[in-house]
């Protein structure tokens, strides 16, 4: 058990040397597949600095009344047609929670004047060993967790064509992990238009409740 110990931290210690010295969350991630995604996807997710993107966004918030008290008590914008400035900057690995965990990307997004942050790090299930070239080959799956407040979760990354769609498969509050039966369902892609523009389609739900939240729209990059 030890040794395992051992060998995990050492994973950890390669993991974060290859955030820390140049390589974007993504870039890191995808690795051999992120050059295969189309440019203005690859110039969003290059991110090595704080970096900050504009465009337009339409926010609707689900329509009864437990959608919309939940959506009020979780700080979510509000549903409108508004300009949306997107903020993104690295983390160091320090600000992971532990001094062990690597860094990774904290999202702002400015719907109009009204904000909403989430950290994005790596999935704790990472293995860099295995995410080379070779076994990447034909691989079309990633995983990473983001933080929204004390609700933390486990993000699968699927690439389907030229788009990568997200979705979550598990969640935690303050470290407790929830029952799947409860989990969001987020029916999620990242793509580029005709234009070339970054687009985002965000459809967030909840069991019984339905829909939560959802927020699409563009980003010049």
């Amino acid at each position: 058990m030890r040794l395992r110990l051992l060998i995990f931290g050492r994973d950890w210690l390669v993991l974060m040397d290859k955030v820390i010295n140049g390589q974007s969350l993504f870039g890191m991630l995808f690795q051999k597949t992120y050059l295969t995604l189309p440019g203005a996807w690859q110039r969003l997710h290059d991110v090595k600095r704080q970096r900050v993107f504009e465009g337009e966004a339409s926010v609707r918030r689900g329509r009864n009344v437990f959608a919309k008290g939940l959506a009020t008590v979780l700080r979510l914008p509000p549903s409108s047609d508004v300009p949306i400035r997107f903020v993104v900057e690295p983390l160091a690995g320090v600000e992971a929670g532990t001094g062990s965990r690597p860094g990774g990307e904290r999202w702002q997004r400015w719907f109009g004047t009204f904000e909403f942050t989430t950290n994005l790090y790596v999935h704790r299930s990472f293995q860099p060993e295995v995410m080379d070239d070779k076994t990447r080959e034909g691989s079309n799956k990633v995983y990473l967790e983001e933080q929204f407040g004390k609700f933390r979760f486990a993000i699968c990354l699927t690439v389907i064509a030229d788009e990568v769609h997200w979705s979550v498969t598990d969640w935690w509050l303050a470290g407790v992990r929830l029952p799947r039966w409860l989990m969001p369902v987020s029916q999620t892609k990242e793509f580029v238009d005709e234009q070339g523009r970054y687009r985002f389609d965000i459809d967030l739900s909840l069991p019984v409740i339905g829909r939560l939240i959802a927020y699409k729209g563009w980003l010049s990059v």
